[in-house]
């Protein structure tokens, strides 16, 4: 019986894969506070030369081993909301910082603002100076859950899941000269795709859905967006590097009027 089992399996599993979710099913909600309504958004990300830096990205402790996700998706995000965008990525900040050893005052910093939601002007001023920019741009992220549910289970083998994925983050716009906070976005984003077995949680897929919200938003000017729509898979394909003529493309979610 195991070995019939087996062999339906193998004779099933090709077709009912077939049938599994092309896409995403998306639910995403994002609300902004500009602190100073006089910053033009968009001049920030691609002025030239550059004035807007990314931080390297805060998560909980529990999330720690997360941070390199949350740069490359958050530089993915970036690349896809503003193509030609100027704004230095984590990686180059995090190169630059310590290249001129600074990087300690940067993990002070991180662990003051995570303790007490201040920022110390002193450093994020020495930073920017450091970098050569005025604005600095911080991920954050919240927290993330995931759920599974079992699909098409035939002779009790199950061949394809239901995989949700929620995440919780924020995007925080700095000025380094005065140690004030410009702008703010806080993002939840929902996922849910139905995949074979062998396939995993769409974290990835959510995380860069939210940053592409909030980035457009502030681009933008909107006081937040909406989406609910379902993303087909390429939706997530990499990003190439675009030409610096290249113009905005449009991100998904309709503006909060």
């Amino acid at each position: 019986m195991p070995n019939l089992r087996a062999l339906v399996a193998c004779l099933l599993i090709t077709p009912l894969a077939a049938c599994a979710s092309q896409g995403f099913e998306v639910a995403a909600h994002t609300q902004t506070v500009a602190y100073r309504e006089h910053m033009d958004p968009s001049l920030t990300v691609t002025a030239s030369p550059p004035t807007c830096a990314t931080l390297p990205p805060m998560t909980p402790t529990t999330y720690g081993g997360l941070v390199p996700l949350v740069d490359m998706s958050f530089l993915l995000a970036m690349r896809s909301a503003v193509p030609g965008s100027t704004v230095m990525s984590s990686g180059e900040t995090m190169a630059r910082m310590n290249a001129a050893g600074i990087a300690g005052d940067w993990q002070q910093l991180a662990r003051d603002y995570t303790a007490s939601g201040i920022m110390d002007q002193a450093r994020l001023s020495k930073i920017g100076k450091v970098l050569g920019v005025r604005h600095l741009v911080m991920p954050m992220l919240g927290y993330i859950t995931t759920n599974e549910d079992g699909q098409l289970q035939p002779f009790m083998i199950t061949l394809v899941r239901t995989f949700w994925v929620s995440i919780w983050a924020s995007l925080q716009v700095w000025d380094a000269e005065t140690g004030a906070i410009e702008w703010v976005s806080t993002g939840y984003c929902t996922i849910a795709t139905e995949v074979p077995v062998v396939s995993g949680y769409p974290i990835h897929q959510a995380l860069q859905t939210a940053w592409t919200q909030m980035i457009d938003d502030l681009v933008k000017n909107r006081r937040g967006s909406l989406l609910r729509e379902k993303l087909p898979r390429s939706a997530f394909d990499p990003v190439p590097v675009p030409d610096a003529g290249q113009g905005a493309s449009a991100a998904p979610g309709a503006a909060i009027r």
